[in-house]
């Protein structure tokens, strides 16, 4: 075989060997979903300037490209995947948290100077047909929403609209919005319109005619989203569903434009009277609990509690009558809440989370909520729930056309409770960071993690090693403690765990760690059993002779080595023969060779012991280092196919 050959049979070998190690390897590497940022392409639209930015009988002036447009750029931030397109719309995957929309407008419209085209302040408040509550004037966003994805624009929903983005006093922001769970997990079309106008000097004036020329633009971006995550375990793991509004009791007249704050009882001549616009539903629990007279929802790990909403009526014709209707409320606002006013639209759907330590969050509000579910449908899901006290009010306004247009609030509240049923609770060693179990040693002391379930009685006993005489010790205790999530523990001794789920009877096992460096510290976590028995029969070796070493380790003690005295009158016997001396000498030099063999044996056996233990101690440290090796390796494998790639073009050139 030729050299030349050789060295190219080496160099395929080599490109395959790494392609091998590279897919071996990264077989195994995890897979973590990551925040990415999606720029999203679109349409503009060039309108002229008495066009009150309507494009449904326009032809698209052009296509807006990833990179942005004159005006910005739009783009989708989160943990998203890019899947086949639905409807024509492109689509993605949310697989963790909700997606959040940018709109950055910083393109060469915004800066430009009169000569050239430049934003300039629009006057009208119409986008569509649709008049909004403040003038565009530098330039407004909407965003609508829809189920079906009609592109005829009669079936889309207009959730939020921004006004004078490109002024830094109007207060917007480039993340201007976030999609929710409703949208997310029932699946969502979203529409984006951009609107502005422009004006430049005209490079030729004409006699009576203006010496400015304006336009107006429009842009849309058009695409869908869907929650993957969460929404499959909610649906599948635990089908256990509840109403927690299940009847007309939930629900009063609260007047009129009082903030929902009045109780007045149906009478004959209600609007409301003998019908229920809908329920609401618990899903996805594991089991329910009493817990001082009063239900407790209880989840597991993987569970995702869900609060779903069937609408049972045609909110455009109510209980089948023609003149009563969901109105939109301009002005809504809840004074139980504190929810300022703002436009409820078709319902508003607060809802209260108070934590663990009482402490009540911002009320998170759905606006238009029932025209939201008029949209996407009935039974279909609200939000997630994690552990806390929830508190939850539908504010609705019906309206009554039967003669002169009268307007009736009502509020539809209840509350519940969602804990987490497991009484587990994590350790986490101070140095490695790594998770360690009952029995387990952490010389720096170690940390507690509940992982979230903020309802656990969780007690701590630390242990402290005190001398008790005669090379004795015993463990004193130090006293029962509560403890937190959170809270690390780095004084040295053993520590006693215990953790009760208030909501669920039985005990769990007590869990025991060791902090700390010293010999019997040590030697307790080797022990592996009870660590008071641990310490007796420690007590009781050491007792008997035997030492203990620093790295725990419980050595015997020697056998007493015989000694070989002579008497007085030996000195005096030199009568003996030369073969009895022979033989003397024959049997000290045994006795002292079969002293120096159970010397070695113990040493030998001794250092094996060490060895075995020390081999526990590095196993962690190499567990540690696997990761990054396997990562070099993969390095070192790309690094292999570029150069063997490499050769091959230039075997291939000559």
């Amino acid at each position: 075989m030729k050299v030349n050959e050789m060295k190219i049979h080496i160099t395929d070998f080599l490109c395959l060997v790494a392609i091998i190690t590279i897919i071996l390897f990264l077989v195994d590497l995890p897979v973590r979903a990551d925040q990415v940022s999606e720029n999203i392409s679109g349409r503009l639209y060039e309108l002229e300037e008495k066009n009150e930015y309507d494009y449904s009988s326009k032809t698209v002036y052009g296509t807006i490209t990833s990179t942005g447009s004159q005006f910005g750029s739009f783009c989708l931030k989160g943990n998203l995947e890019k899947v086949s397109d639905v409807n024509g719309f492109s689509a993605y995957e949310v697989t963790e948290g909700n997606a959040q929309f940018y709109y950055s407008p910083t393109g060469p419209l915004v800066s430009a100077g009169e000569d050239d085209w430049h934003i300039i302040e629009d006057k009208s408040s119409e986008v569509m047909g649709e008049k909004i509550d403040n003038k565009i004037l530098g330039g407004a966003i909407l965003v609508q929403t829809s189920k079906e994805g009609s592109k005829g624009g009669e079936k889309w929903l207009t959730d939020i609209v921004k006004t004078n983005i490109t002024s830094k006093d109007a207060g917007y922001k480039e993340d201007f919005y976030e999609a929710n769970e409703i949208q997310q997990v029932n699946g969502c079309f979203y529409r984006i319109i951009v609107v502005y106008e422009v004006e430049r000097k005209k490079t030729e004036k004409k006699l009576f005619s203006a010496d400015k020329e304006r336009k107006k633009y429009i842009e849309t971006y058009e695409f869908y989203l869907k929650d993957t995550s969460e929404a499959k375990i909610a649906a599948g793991k635990h089908p256990n569903t509840k109403k927690v509004v299940a009847d007309r009791s939930n629900v009063v007249n609260t007047g009129k434009d009082n903030g929902f704050s009045g109780a007045e009882s149906f009478k004959d001549k209600d609007p409301h009277y003998g019908w229920q616009l809908g329920s609401f539903i618990l899903k996805g629990y594991t089991s329910t609990a009493n817990y001082e007279g009063e239900e407790v929802f209880l989840k597991n790990k993987g569970d995702a509690i869900s609060l779903n909403f069937n609408l049972e009526e045609d909110i455009t014709k109510l209980n089948g009558k023609e003149n009563l209707s969901i109105a939109e409320d301009k002005n809504g606002s809840d004074q139980i809440f504190q929810v300022e006013k703002t436009n409820f639209k078709h319902g508003a759907l607060i809802i209260l989370h108070t934590d663990y330590e009482g402490k009540k969050s911002r009320p998170i509000l759905y606006t238009d909520f029932l025209a939201a579910y008029a949209r996407t449908g009935a039974d279909t899901r609200v939000q997630l729930f994690e552990e806390g006290d929830y508190e939850v009010a539908l504010d609705y306004e019906i309206k009554d056309s039967s003669g002169i247009d009268s307007y009736t609030d009502y509020r539809m509240s209840f509350s519940f409770k969602i804990r987490n049923g497991r009484s587990m609770v994590y350790a986490f060693n101070n140095i490695s960071k790594s998770q360690i179990e009952s029995g387990d040693l952490a010389s720096g002391g170690f940390t507690l993690n509940t992982a979230n379930s903020h309802y656990l009685d969780i007690n701590v006993l630390p242990y402290k090693l005190q001398n008790e005489g005669g090379g004795k010790k015993r463990l004193i205790s130090q006293g029962t403690r509560p403890a937190s999530d959170g809270e690390s523990f780095t004084e040295e001794g053993v520590y006693k765990v215990t953790v009760d789920n208030r909501y669920q009877s039985g005990e769990d096992d007590p869990l025991y760690f060791y902090v700390g460096s010293d010999p019997y510290i040590i030697a307790l976590y080797k022990a592996g059993d009870d660590p008071f028995e641990a310490l007796n029969g420690i007590n009781e070796k050491i007792q008997a002779g035997y030492t203990l070493e620093n790295n725990g380790n419980l050595n015997p003690p020697k056998p007493k080595e015989e000694k070989v005295e002579k008497a007085d009158n030996d000195i005096e016997e030199t009568t003996n023969s030369e073969d009895e001396e022979a033989e003397s000498i024959d049997d000290s030099s045994q006795i002292e060779q079969e002293n120096t063999t159970i010397t070695k044996n113990e040493e030998e056996s001794r250092e094996i012991e060490e060895t075995e233990e020390n081999e526990d101690f590095v196993e962690a440290e190499q567990n540690e280092n696997k990761s990054n090796t396997a990562l070099i390796i993969v390095f070192l494998a790309i690094i292999c196919s570029c150069m063997g790639l490499i050769i091959v073009k230039k075997r291939g050139a000559k």
